[in-house]
């Protein structure tokens, strides 16, 4: 009989503590597989969602600023005033030019101040359609405008002025409807409404533009092309924006931190199931093992014996972990972001078989050693 057949048999006979040390291995590995699963399905849905939507440029209007100050003491700074607006002859020349320059979308947008139950609101002009394009991070229940004369609520607006989809809304005189409430984003276009760009432009009385957004293709030559952005258009102010995908990838990366700490914890723990559990396994076989030293088998060979079997145990609990990890990833993803995606990784699934073998291996030392250390003529006096 060689010392595999011994391993073999061992678990075996030992099912309860084989089985304890699997669902330890198990649950540790499907933890660390749907953390990891989930951290880089979100990455790459953001590096999608960066390539389809490209660089955004922001245009706007050129003010002065200053500040006033009166005995050392600062009454206001950085007021800004003289504040033009951007002529709609640049949407012009920006479509004329939007091949040469790689600009994926145009969105111009007026921004007016308007009063709701006398609370200053900001309402925003804008293309519709091309703004879901721009931002598609948006998401809303209702409908979209179809006529000049309905808007889209923010989230936070609408439950403020407990408001929904076709109910009305009065602003300078006009009665609108509401198609729509956009979802929750947690940012600005929580507090804002969103409607036609005529009906902004009727509204304001003003046929001057607020701002213009870009989106550029993403391209070897992007600061050529923003650089050429600046010179076509000198009497505006040309800012690349970020923030949206910054702040987004900042949670990731907390998520991602948080998922290491978790699966180091959890494996961990793993490890202590394992070592607390081989421990007790070499000390009911004391006898067994006085037995083989008895006979001629080496220290070498006892501590073979024993991390091996834990080995086995491991990576049969590393097998089912990933299994159960990836499910619970699918099973998690609509609830984080209906878009994510949870494939089968044959290059992680791997990775976890042999970092639950190498669990195994260095937690099971300890006894294996502690096995090998024993006295044989000890050992025999429990026959």
């Amino acid at each position: 009989m060689g010392l595999w057949d011994i391993v073999i048999n061992n678990l075996k006979r030992r099912k309860g503590k084989v089985l304890f040390i699997i669902a330890g291995i198990t649950i540790g590995i499907a933890t660390v597989v749907t953390l990891f699963s989930l951290t880089t399905s979100m990455n790459n849905k953001m590096a999608e969602d960066l390539e389809e939507i490209g660089t955004k440029v922001l245009l706007a209007p050129q003010s002065e600023k200053t500040s006033f100050t009166y005995g050392g003491i600062t009454v206001a700074q950085d007021v800004a005033f003289d504040i033009k607006k951007i002529p709609r002859d640049i949407l012009v020349l920006l479509e004329a030019r939007s091949e040469e320059l790689n600009i994926k979308y145009i969105a111009p947008k007026i921004v007016h101040e308007v009063y709701l139950d006398g609370k200053s609101n900001l309402l925003v002009g804008a293309n519709i359609n091309s703004e879901l394009k721009l931002k598609p991070w948006l998401k809303y229940s209702g409908s979209l405008p179809d006529s000049e004369n309905e808007v889209l609520l923010g989230n936070s607006l609408a439950e403020q002025l407990a408001k929904k989809p076709g109910d009305s809304l009065i602003i300078s005189n006009s009665n609108l409807t509401i198609a729509g409430v956009l979802d929750e984003t947690g940012v600005q276009e929580d507090n804002i409404i969103l409607a036609p760009l005529v009906l902004a432009e009727s509204l304001s009385g003003d046929a001057g533009l607020s701002l213009v957004e870009l989106v550029f293709n993403n391209s070897p030559n992007l600061d050529a092309d923003i650089n050429s952005l600046k010179a076509l258009v000198p009497d505006v102010k040309v800012t690349t924006v970020r923030e949206v995908m910054e702040s987004r990838k900042e949670v990731i990366d907390r998520y991602e931190n948080f998922a290491f700490l978790v699966s180091v914890i959890v494996l961990l723990i793993a490890g202590l199931i394992v070592v607390t559990t081989m421990l007790g396994a070499v000390n009911e076989r004391i006898k067994e093992i006085g037995i083989f030293r008895a006979i001629g088998f080496r220290k070498k060979d006892i501590i073979y014996i024993i991390t091996l079997e834990a080995a086995v145990a491991c990576g049969v609990g590393g097998f089912f972990g990933y299994v159960l990890g990836v499910l619970a990833a699918k099973g998690a993803a609509p609830l984080i972001e209906t878009e994510l995606l949870i494939g089968w990784n044959p290059g992680l699934f791997l990775i976890m078989i042999t970092m639950a073998v190498i669990i195994g291996l260095i937690a099971s030392l300890l006894p294996a050693v502690k096995a090998a250390q024993l006295d044989p003529q000890d050992a025999l006096r429990y026959l």
